[in-house]
């Protein structure tokens, strides 16, 4: 993969990437190459503890509705990746809008 930026229209923490060197200061733009392997192993599982995954959509928000988990929230990392009608990943601040409910 090969990716070219404008670091200085990324709003919130692009021109942090400049002041860090992570971009041309002058044009703002940062280039990016990388690739992976995709591979399926041999001894693959599930995670253990998940437990029943429930979705529900109201108010302009998506919830994940965990029943019989053993997943910890100070142990695990929890997401949501929303992806439109053709499967494409739709962009939102999904950190900040993420919210972990206990209880």
């Amino acid at each position: 993969m090969n990716a070219v930026t404008k670091c200085d229209e990324i709003e919130f923490y692009g021109i942090g990437l400049k002041l860090v060197g992570m971009s041309e200061f002058k044009t703002g733009q940062m280039f990016v190459r990388g690739g992976t392997e995709i591979r399926a192993l041999d001894n693959a599982a599930a995670p253990e503890g998940v437990g029943k995954i429930a979705l529900k959509e109201e108010a302009g928000k998506i919830t994940a509705i965990f029943d019989g988990s053993s997943l910890s929230v100070d142990e695990q990392v929890y997401s949501i990746m929303l992806a439109d009608a053709i499967g494409d990943p739709l962009t939102f601040y999904y950190t900040f809008n993420t919210l972990v409910e206990v209880g």
